[in-house]
């Protein structure tokens, strides 16, 4: 076993955990050693690439776990990744400028009780593509920071299972999200720039500027509720699905 009551790094192009990993109330850091070394999550290590099972997640415990940094490779969702009940209450996963984290098969995190943070660099390509599972990504709040590249693809959008969620893609890229269930855009703001974010299932619950004033909403297939406080739009775009609301504005 590992502990440290300090928090504990490791370091390594290739990383096998078979015993317990415990920082405490402090953070877990799993991070490649060589630049832009991929990190795949539900995979083995490999030739070039740092693998993280399933089974070795489980094995750390700490109050936030980091996996990779702003000099990694691309991150693969490979396989589902279940996180056990009340561990972390925050996971955040880094893919390195420019580099892409994508969703492949029927791999999914599930952050369950915690907070979870997929982080590619804002002002670089990278993007956050979707799978084709049920859900892409759960936890309490899902938050999503992609690059040029954007978030999900039309036809492929990323589906969360969140109570809050908040996404922001640079370079005024196109955002494709669904939700399972419903899910309330929180103060850390959906956000495509001047582009357009595409809703297309479940339900989105935006108030009190929440929203990027420059963004365009296009509602397909989801709805869209309002909140008592409303709240204003670049744009909005009503191609299926709905725009509820009981007091609050929308403006555009």
């Amino acid at each position: 076993a590992v502990t440290g009551n300090g928090g504990v790094t490791l370091v390594a192009d290739n990383i096998s955990i078979g015993a317990a990993v415990n920082a405490g109330t402090n953070a877990v850091n799993l991070k490649q050693k060589s630049t832009s070394t991929s990190i795949n999550l539900g995979a083995a290590d490999s030739a070039g690439v740092l693998g993280l099972l399933d089974s070795e997640l489980d094995l750390v415990s700490a109050t936030s776990i980091f996996i990779g940094d702003l000099t990694s490779g691309g991150i693969t969702i490979s396989a589902p990744i279940d996180s056990p009940a009340n561990s972390a209450k925050i996971t955040a996963l880094y893919a390195g400028s420019g580099k892409s984290i994508a969703f492949t098969g029927n791999g999914s995190f599930d952050a369950k009780t915690g907070d979870i943070a997929f982080i590619t660099d804002y002002n670089a390509g990278g993007a956050i593509v979707g799978g084709s599972a049920t859900f892409d990504v759960a936890g309490a709040t899902v938050s999503l920071r992609a690059g040029s590249g954007g978030v999900g693809t039309a036809g492929n959008p990323i589906v969360v299972q969140s109570t809050y969620f908040n996404s922001i893609s640079g370079g005024n890229s196109n955002q494709f999200v669904s939700a399972v269930g419903s899910t309330t855009i929180d103060a850390a703001t959906l956000s495509a720039g001047t582009g357009t974010i595409e809703l297309d299932g479940g339900t989105f619950v935006a108030d009190s500027g929440h929203i990027t004033p420059a963004s365009t909403i296009n509602v397909s297939g989801a709805t869209l509720t309002i909140g008592v406080n409303g709240d204003t739009v670049g744009g909005l775009k009503l191609t299926s699905g709905s725009v509820t609301g009981t007091s609050g504005v929308l403006t555009s």
